[in-house]
């Protein structure tokens, strides 16, 4: 994983890695977890998420935690249909731990993901870290322990 998020971002903007699919994830809870049961439990919640979102990428995808509960995958060669799979691909992992681990800390997280270019308009070399910031108020869906 690359020691600067930002770094990494600019490099894949100016490669031929395209197209590159960005999707942002909060871990719902956390604060929650770090108040009432302690920061122990936040942390293992923190690691919980990151092996949990790992496990769904392929070794060329870059995940950084970018903030206190955010998470941020980038996906090079990855087009809007298939980075779809992806988050489908998340929230299965998702409901598959928290099956597997009843009556513990459920795994929730809150995704984000850019919708497809619409009447030609390409955002493929135009992806920035304020468009990131776009994307997750816009297009945001919650998977996890709610229904």
């Amino acid at each position: 994983m690359p020691s600067n998020f930002e770094d990494e971002l600019l490099r894949l903007q100016k490669s031929r890695e395209f197209p590159i699919s960005i999707i942002t994830c909060d871990v719902d809870g956390l604060k929650l977890a770090n108040d009432a049961l302690g920061h122990q439990h936040g942390d293992m919640l923190l690691q919980i998420s990151a092996q949990t979102l790992q496990s769904c990428f392929r070794e060329s995808d870059i995940l950084a935690r970018v903030g206190g509960d955010e998470f941020v995958a980038l996906l090079p060669q990855t087009d809007f249909a298939d980075g779809e799979k992806i988050v489908h691909r998340i929230r299965s992992m998702v409901q598959k731990y928290n099956q597997a681990h009843p009556g513990y800390l459920p795994l929730s997280l809150s995704m984000g993901w850019p919708l497809p270019p619409t009447r030609g308009l390409c955002w493929k070399r135009r992806t920035s870290w304020p468009m990131i910031a776009c994307i997750r108020i816009n297009c945001r869906t919650k998977i996890g322990s709610a229904p």
